[in-house]
C-alpha cells in the first residue's frame, strides 16, 4: 500500500512525470471542450444566435487541434503535428475573423440575451478560460513541441472565449451596437490567433530546414 502511494505521489508531483501529466490533462480537457462546444451550439440554437453557434464550431476546431497535438510520440512526429495544429488554428481563426468582420461592419448578430441565457454563456466561458489557463500553467516549463502546441491552443481558446464573455455582458446590459463591439473584439483576438497559427507553421518549417542542414 505504501509503495503504491509513493508511486502515485511521484507521478503526481515529480518533475520527471510533468510532461506525461500535462498530456494526460490535455486529453481529459478535450472531453470538457467537447461538452462546452456542444453546450455553446445548443445555447446558440435555443437563443437563435448564429454568433454563439460560430463560437461553438470554433471550439470544435480547437478540440481537433488539441487532439492532433498529443499524437506525436517522437520529435519528428511532434514537429509534423505542430505544423498541423498551426494550420488548424490559422484556418479556423481566419474563418472566425470573416464572420466577426461582418458583425463589425453590419452590426447584424443576435447578442441580446435574457438573463438566464447570458449567465449560462458566462458560466461556460469562465469554465473554459479556467481550463485554458490551468493548461498553460501546467505546460509552462516543459520544452516539448506537443506541449507547446497544447499551450498555443489553450491561449487561443482563452482569448476567443473573452469575446463570447463580452457578448454575454453586453447582452445583459442591452447596450446599443453590441454586435459591432463584439465583432471588433473578435477581429482583434481572431487576428492574434491567426498570427499564432502562422508562427507555428513557420517555426515547424524552420526546424525541418535546420534538421536537413545538420544531416548534410
Amino acid at each position: 500500500m505504501k509503495c503504491r502511494l509513493k508511486k502515485l505521489a511521484l507521478y503526481a508531483f515529480s518533475n520527471e512525470h510533468m510532461a506525461t501529466r500535462t498530456v494526460n490533462f490535455a486529453k481529459m480537457s478535450m472531453f470538457l471542450n467537447a461538452i462546452i462546444a456542444l453546450g455553446k451550439i445548443g445555447i446558440g440554437v435555443y437563443s437563435l444566435s448564429l454568433f454563439i453557434c460560430v463560437n461553438g464550431f470554433y471550439n470544435v476546431g480547437i478540440m481537433l487541434a488539441k487532439y492532433i497535438a498529443v499524437k506525436g510520440s517522437n520529435e519528428q512526429e511532434q514537429r509534423k503535428y505542430y505544423k498541423y495544429v498551426g494550420l488548424i488554428i490559422f484556418v479556423t481563426s481566419a474563418l472566425y475573423m470573416v464572420y466577426c468582420a461582418n458583425m463589425a461592419i453590419n452590426g447584424k448578430a443576435n447578442v441580446n440575451f435574457d438573463l438566464i441565457t447570458a449567465l449560462t454563456i458566462a458560466t461556460f466561458t469562465f469554465v473554459e478560460i479556467g481550463i485554458a489557463f490551468y493548461g498553460i500553467f501546467k505546460a509552462r516549463k516543459i520544452n516539448n513541441l506537443s506541449l507547446e502546441a497544447i499551450k498555443r491552443t489553450t491561449f487561443v481558446t482563452a482569448r476567443i472565449s473573452l469575446v463570447l464573455t463580452q457578448a454575454a455582458l453586453l447582452g445583459i446590459s442591452e447596450i446599443e451596437n453590441a454586435a459591432r463591439y463584439c465583432g471588433w473584439t473578435g477581429l482583434f483576438f481572431g487576428g492574434m490567433a491567426v498570427i499564432s497559427g502562422l508562427h507555428m507553421i513557420a517555426y515547424s518549417k524552420r526546424e525541418v530546414l535546420i534538421e536537413k542542414e545538420n544531416t548534410c
